[in-house]
């Protein structure tokens, strides 16, 4: 890609998409906007998968960049996540970053700590709950108030794990005036 160009994250992944990895998107590689995931069971079907890849990376005139590649791991820190062969979790530093957030003083200040705190939602078990009365801070006719409930709930997240495919699946849903869950 042209360095400069606009759109070079979607160019790369609409070519990964639909030319390069065709056939391999969705059963052992994944691409995301400027990034290729290779998932596997086994390590010997690790590197064929990553044969598979390199030779269509290679039929298609591509390169890596090697100091920006991780291989063969189990696990993977990735877009604020730390994704296992077991389930999610999110990264430390980022949760960190909440509990050290400077207390909002305006309801702007509110805004950008709901949104930062909006990306550990699948993992607080009723977080529209807990956010909800921060959330009714935002409207004018609400006295702004700060309380540090939420904050000390989004220090704490859950672990995220991965259904398991010989398990018959049961979803669980409920909704409130304030929120929405589903449990897998």
């Amino acid at each position: 890609m042209p360095f400069g160009l606009k759109g070079a994250p979607t160019t790369f992944q609409k070519l990964m998409v639909q030319e390069v990895l065709v056939g391999h998107i969705n059963h052992f590689a994944i691409a995301y906007l400027d990034d290729i995931i290779i998932y596997s069971h086994t390590p010997e079907e690790h590197r064929r998968h990553l044969r598979l890849v390199f030779e269509r990376l290679s039929q298609h005139g591509l390169r890596l960049n090697l100091n920006k590649c991780k291989f063969a791991s189990n696990s993977l820190d990735y877009l604020g996540h730390v994704v296992t062969s077991t389930g999610n979790h999110p990264q430390t530093a980022n949760v960190t970053a909440i509990t050290n957030a400077e207390v909002p003083r305006s309801r702007k200040g509110l805004r950008q700590f709901l949104g930062t705190v909006n990306w550990l939602r699948d993992y607080i078990q009723g977080c529209s709950e807990l956010l909800a009365p921060l959330a009714d801070l935002l409207t004018t006719k609400t006295p702004f108030r700060w309380t540090l409930e939420a904050k000390e709930i989004a220090s704490k997240p859950l672990f995220l794990h991965r259904p398991h495919p010989q398990y018959p699946f049961i979803l669980q849903t409920d909704a409130s005036a304030v929120g929405g869950a589903a449990v897998l």
